[in-house]
């Protein structure tokens, strides 16, 4: 694996997501040009002698920059740091790093847990089975806490429509309004549900999330080598 660099790059787009996530979009400066692997993440300065690490979600493919999705809805040095930047900054960063990603050879099923912005490095193995071409089956269980907080709905119907067998259900787990008639509860109710034969499971999100999905995955047999976790935690 490449040893990550220190790079420094220019925020060239910011949106807003949701009233908690934001999605920044960075530009290369030095080096202009870097490659990584689906799955990993880049740390960002954010003091004089403090970083905090964020997954990359945009395309592989993309050698002249990347984006992150932030939770900022807490307050903590990489949140307060997000929250301050503005379109034109140069950034410091180190990366890109970590061995989370897709484990060859792929299973027959694909299943992805994701709570908040864990789902972020899916987005990016999602671009690389596309081009793979990969056959198999991919299910998606995607978590958040109140509809306000649900955003990549676009980007997750675009992938239902372009690659063959992708699915994805989404779980709000406390609906604020009395009406809503979607999925609600938790993502660990589909742990029931999957297969458990020619299968590989990705966890990644609320460390919680993933401390019980996993555990419910083993108790139906599943073996530890077939999970495949990054668990996401709010520093301060």
């Amino acid at each position: 694996m490449d040893t990550p660099k220190r790079v420094t790059a220019k925020v060239t787009s910011i949106y807003i997501l949701t009233r908690k996530v934001v999605q920044v979009d960075f530009e290369y400066i030095d080096p202009s040009e870097i490659s990584f692997k689906p799955g990993q993440f880049f740390s960002l300065k954010v003091s004089d002698a403090k970083y905090r690490s964020y997954s990359i979600y945009s395309n592989y493919k993309n050698t002249k920059g990347f984006s992150i999705i932030a939770e900022i809805g807490h307050e903590g040095l990489g949140a307060n740091y997000i929250k301050s930047l503005k379109i034109g900054d140069t950034v410091d960063l180190i990366g890109p790093a970590g061995r989370f990603g897709l484990k060859e050879p792929l299973t027959e099923n694909l299943y992805f847990f994701a709570t908040g912005t864990g789902v972020s490095p899916f987005i990016s193995f999602f671009h690389k089975l596309q081009d793979d071409k990969y056959t198999g089956n991919i299910d998606l269980y995607f978590g958040v806490r109140h509809e306000q907080d649900l955003f990549f709905e676009d980007k997750l119907e675009e992938f239902a429509k372009s690659i063959k067998n992708f699915s994805y259900k989404i779980f709000i787990s406390k609906p604020e309004d009395p009406d809503f008639t979607g999925n609600t509860g938790r993502i660990t109710q589909m742990t029931e549900s999957v297969d458990t034969s020619n299968s590989q499971y990705y966890l990644c999100g609320n460390p919680d999330m993933i401390t019980e999905v996993g555990d419910l995955l083993q108790k139906r047999g599943i073996s530890k080598e077939n999970i495949v976790y990054e668990a996401f935690t709010y520093a301060k």
